[in-house]
C-alpha cells in the first residue's frame, strides 16, 4: 500500500493517498512536496516508485 501526502512550501496539507499516475506531476510542482510510505507495497508499487524514471525520489540530508 502507498500512502502520500502533498503539501504546500507554507507546509498546509494540499492532498493525501494521491493516485500513482499523479504523482510525476505533484513532483514537477515546486510549490509543493510529496510525502510517500510504502507499508507492504506490492511488486508494481515499489517498482513504480523506486524505478519509474518520472518519479524522483528526494531524500533530506541526514543530521549527524
Amino acid at each position: 500500500m502507498i500512502r502520500s501526502l502533498a503539501f504546500t512550501t507554507q507546509g498546509r496539507l494540499h492532498s493525501k493517498n494521491i493516485e500513482m499516475f499523479l504523482m510525476p506531476t505533484l513532483l514537477s510542482d515546486t510549490n509543493l512536496f510529496l510525502w510517500i510510505d510504502l507499508e507492504g507495497p506490492t511488486p508494481e508499487e515499489t517498482k513504480f516508485v523506486l524505478e519509474d524514471r518520472s518519479i524522483s525520489i528526494r531524500c533530506p540530508s541526514r543530521i549527524a
